[in-house]
């Protein structure tokens, strides 16, 4: 499935305030409701990520996977910041349940 970097504008140094959007139609076909977290792998990062998949991951408009770390790693990997309208996409692939890996396109 198709993630696209997010923002919420404001800005910082600690990566807070980022995530990943999902289509809600892909969301939807790939994960559960009955989940309270998911597992996230980034590319060149050891270990996976721990995300909390709060009641508004579930409406109409969020559908942001968001955490400091994915924030940082934007950073850190010249993702962020990107030009208006134009937020990097990025392969969201589910390799078991609810833990997924995160790929360049």
């Amino acid at each position: 499935m198709i993630a696209t970097a997010w923002f919420s504008g404001k800005h910082n140094t600690t990566g807070g305030g980022y995530g990943l959007k999902l289509r809600q139609e892909e969301r939807d076909q790939n994960f559960q409701r009955s989940w309270k977290t998911v597992f996230l792998s980034l590319p060149g990062r050891v270990g996976e990520l721990e995300l909390s998949l709060t009641p508004s991951f579930w409406n109409n408009t969020c559908r942001e996977l968001r955490s400091a770390e994915i924030g940082r790693w934007f950073i850190g990997n010249g993702y962020s910041p990107w030009k208006k309208g134009s937020p990097p996409k990025f392969n969201l692939v589910q390799v078991q349940d609810n833990h997924f890996v995160l790929q360049l396109l």
